[in-house]
């Protein structure tokens, strides 16, 4: 509470180590995962087998602002309005084109993965 990680990341210079592996880091001198690491993993799985199309575009670039934004950019619906998500249409659009699936499921599911990833 009151702490400002992205101050103490930039003071350790690890600004693209994620939240999660930074308080691991701190509390437990665990040596942390870059947020494009833990995404390479993810890739590496076969998470994305599982989808097609448009679906797996949307993972794809979900994971993506991951790596350059952090995990609240998945739990954000509202990245949904935004490029590249807008040429898929709007964010009802979006979730329509997960078929067999739900695409809240699926974040989840992703958002799982890169935690598992360590």
């Amino acid at each position: 509470m009151g702490i400002d990680f992205e101050t103490l990341k930039k003071e350790q210079n690890m600004q693209d180590t994620d939240d999660f592996d930074f308080i691991c880091y701190l509390a437990f001198a665990q040596k942390p995962l870059t947020r494009a690491e833990r995404a390479e993993k993810v890739k590496h799985s076969d998470f994305f087998s599982r989808y097609s199309g448009s679906a797996r575009e949307i993972l794809e670039a979900l994971l993506d602002r991951y790596v350059n934004y952090g995990i609240y950019e998945l739990e954000n619906p509202t990245v949904l309005k935004i490029p590249p998500f807008t040429k898929y249409g709007k964010p009802a659009k979006i979730a329509s084109l997960f078929t067999g699936t739900n695409y809240a499921d699926s974040v989840k599911e992703l958002e799982n993965l890169i935690y598992m990833a360590g």
